[in-house]
């Protein structure tokens, strides 16, 4: 069975399940770089010294409803973290410490249908588990 969105669902231990999820984006991981030059390097080419890992936030379209929408909003202000899961179709998860660091005004797609956007930020990492 191919991964699909359908069966999709993203909640948060303290903020419950987030319904209207159109598009998701688990950011991935990327790796920080030092660059190195010294006065005597002849060819002014840097030298690049890997430094940290970072985990990038999860990027989430939602279909507009109000209560979630509102819930989003209050957790950005109120800035705390929560353990957040997103399970997909083949029951795999992405868990993890984040906070909500992001939510959006309230758009139109191209067939007129009302949504938002939200950030997800890990505090450190989003597990995996096939």
């Amino acid at each position: 069975m191919a991964l699909s969105g359908y069966g999709l669902t993203l909640a948060g231990a303290t903020l419950g399940s987030l319904s209207g999820v159109k598009t998701i984006n688990v950011g991935g991981i990327e790796l920080d770089f030092d660059e190195i030059a010294t006065v005597g390097d002849t060819n002014r080419i840097t030298e690049h010294l890997p430094l940290k890992c970072r985990e990038l936030p999860m990027e989430v379209t939602f279909k507009m409803e109000s209560t979630v929408y509102a819930t989003l909003r209050s957790a950005v202000k109120a800035q705390a973290s929560d353990t957040f899961t997103l399970t997909d179709s083949m029951s795999s998860t992405d868990v993890g410490v984040g906070f909500v660091a992001f939510v959006g005004g309230k758009n139109y797609d191209t067939d007129g249908h009302s949504q938002f956007s939200a950030r997800i930020q890990p505090k450190t990492s989003f597990v995996f588990t096939a």
